[in-house]
């Protein structure tokens, strides 16, 4: 089960250090809004549903404190070989276009090693500043 912040599911971005302060970063400042979460690793396996629209998330920084909160304006499930450039843009990461996107989210499941294949399925999350 995911912690929980004033009652409210929590979004830890990426991996704790470097990567976690920039994404949060991204995300205060409104460049980032999305996240993919992998369905059997981030959700079944944690006993969390998928994120709902409305929903207020408190955003975590790297130190676990409440760095802002976001609120869920649209979800999508769907295989990793079916996300588009339009949701993985919304990341807001920088990424130059759907292969680099894809080629930097490789490189970073399966460094915490998740064996992602084309059908692995995945939940996209937008967001808003809340």
């Amino acid at each position: 089960m995911w912690p929980r912040y004033d009652g409210l599911r929590t979004l830890e971005l990426g991996s704790p250090g470097k990567m976690r302060t920039w994404l949060t970063d991204l995300v205060r400042s409104g460049t980032k809004r999305a996240t993919f979460g992998l369905l059997d690793h981030d959700y079944a396996a944690e006993g969390e549903p998928v994120e709902h629209v409305g929903e207020i998330l408190v955003v975590l920084d790297d130190e676990g404190r409440d760095a802002c909160r976001v609120r869920v304006v649209e979800v999508r499930e769907c295989a990793f070989s079916e996300i588009t450039w339009e949701m993985a843009a919304r990341e807001g990461e920088g990424d130059a276009d759907l292969d680099a996107w894809r080629a930097g989210h490789l490189r970073f499941w399966t460094g915490e090693g998740f064996d992602i294949t084309p059908d692995t399925q995945v939940a996209w999350i937008a967001f808003d500043l809340a």
